[in-house]
């Protein structure tokens, strides 16, 4: 089973560049606002 960071890196290959871009950015940001949250991923 592949660690998380490689799988989200998978999930967000899926959509278009520049959706993947805003992806990537979106949870940087929310990194850096929030430093202990968890991500979650839903690929349906």
């Amino acid at each position: 089973m592949a660690t998380a960071q490689p799988q989200l890196g998978g999930f967000l290959q899926k959509y278009s560049p520049e959706m993947e871009k805003l992806g990537r950015a979106s949870i940087a940001h929310m990194r850096q606002r929030l430093p202990g949250a968890v991500v979650m991923v839903c690929d349906n």
